[in-house]
């Protein structure tokens, strides 16, 4: 009985729902302005300099605005993370295994 009364209270007080919201929201951000700079660096990359800077400036602003917002997950949590890592549970992202772009 003391749990249920004293556990819900504390947990709203903690701030976690709107910590996973902030993730949540940035997570996305940050995935949406990958995928926009891969295309705008496979795509628009091999356009005339003055039609990629308008292409790219506002995806640098975007990333700009995500990063001020940044939310850093306490301390606990990266070591946790940083332990899963060591053993070997992070496969390394998409643009990390693919080979660099040409250049012409």
């Amino acid at each position: 009985m003391l749990l249920t009364t004293v556990i819900p209270p504390a947990y709203r007080a903690s701030g976690v729902d709107k910590a996973i919201n902030d993730y949540t929201l940035l997570a996305g951000e940050m995935t949406n302005l990958r995928d926009r700079f891969r295309q705008a660096a496979t795509v628009d990359a091999h356009k005339p300099f003055d039609q990629f800077e308008a292409a790219a400036r506002p995806l640098l602003d975007r990333l700009e605005k995500a990063r001020n917002r940044a939310a850093s997950p306490p301390d606990w949590c990266f070591k946790l993370a940083r332990k899963k890592h060591k053993q070997g549970h992070y496969a390394h992202d998409y643009d990390q295994t693919r080979a660099p772009i040409a250049t012409q």
